[in-house]
């Protein structure tokens, strides 16, 4: 008798994906750095390929920003993770006095 199974069980990421990120602009700078750490998957099969922007060291500026992740497994079966990044910008504020003298 032969046995015949297929795998239909999707990768899974580790950790918190998707999630949400949010940084801050310092006053008087056009970006941020972001540090980037590409998330782990695992799979029943034990063989699972992460696809997606590797660990690396990013500059961004203000504004929305999507890194997107797939894992997918010997069968075919995929696994999808996007993190948001948002990046927002912070003024100073600035009073000046005008003084006017006669």
């Amino acid at each position: 008798m032969q046995i015949c199974t297929t795998d239909i069980a999707d990768p899974v990421f580790e950790g918190e994906c998707p999630k949400e990120v949010s940084l801050t602009v310092a006053p008087c700078q056009n970006s941020t750095t972001l540090v980037v750490t590409k998330p782990v998957a695992t799979d029943n099969s034990g063989n699972v390929t992460v696809f997606g922007p590797d660990n690396m060291v990013m500059e961004l500026a203000a504004g929305v920003h999507t890194l997107s992740y797939a894992a997918e497994d010997p069968a075919s079966n995929y696994a999808y993770c996007n993190i948001t990044v948002t990046v927002n910008c912070k003024y100073e504020r600035r009073s000046f006095v005008n003084t006017l003298t006669p």
